[in-house]
């Protein structure tokens, strides 16, 4: 299944920062909450070489990250694992996915090598990952908020941001876990709706900043350097 390419701007915030973003969000926009909050887990999968992370740090327009997704915390049972291709050109953004059935319910009675073994499994039938040979190389954890007005812009606010180094061994409620002590916040929103998007953002006393969690959780975990 594939998504329709949207646009994505991100802000990387502090405590401050999201205080005067939510001040602003509340009080001056007529943003609404569309979900309720969830807890979101994803285990990022790369190559030997590590070509997501060099494509990234390449600046390179169009590139690609693959992950396994899906919702709920440790006390709680998995729902809907998505297997995801997750496709940049530039500010754009859009994603290839299935549901991995196999995992529903779950992730969290398996290790990370049975769970990778299940996701290549899947994607050899599905072909998502086109002659690609991964390994998980990332966990992360965090909560997201969900907001959509009535141009049908949406915002997400992600905080409580936890990473992890996968261990093959071991359950994902195992592994230690580092905390980010910043919110990722990110404006989505479709090609014909960018004049609407750059007038809600233009009196926002925050800027716009490229922003990789899986970039992010690597450099915490000092396997890369990333800023």
């Amino acid at each position: 299944m594939s998504q329709l390419s949207r646009y994505e701007i991100k802000f990387v915030a502090n405590e401050i920062n999201l205080s005067i973003f939510n001040q602003w969000l509340f009080s001056e926009t007529d943003f609404f909450k569309k979900f309720p909050d969830r807890t979101i887990n994803s285990i990022y999968f790369d190559d030997n070489d590590f070509s997501s992370v060099r494509d990234n740090l390449s600046g390179i327009a169009q590139r690609k990250k693959y992950r396994l997704r899906w919702y709920g915390d440790e006390h709680t049972e998995t729902t809907k694992p998505i297997l995801e291709t997750k496709i940049k050109n530039g500010r754009l953004g859009s994603k290839e996915y299935f549901e991995v059935l196999e995992l529903n319910r779950n992730t969290e009675h398996l290790n990370i090598q049975q769970i990778q073994d299940i996701v290549l499994s899947q994607n050899s039938k599905k072909d998502l990952f086109i002659n690609k040979k991964l390994n998980a190389s990332l966990i992360v954890l965090y909560k997201r908020k969900y907001f959509e007005n009535n141009a049908g812009l949406r915002i997400t606010i992600d905080s409580d941001i936890f990473f992890s180094d996968p261990c093959n061994s071991k359950s994902i409620q195992n592994h230690d876990k580092l905390l980010f002590n910043k919110s990722i916040i990110e404006l989505k929103f479709d090609l014909h709706k960018k004049n609407l998007a750059s007038n809600l953002i233009r009196n926002l006393n925050l800027v716009p900043s490229r922003h990789s969690k899986y970039l992010s959780g690597l450099a915490m975990l000092g396997k890369v350097n990333y800023l």
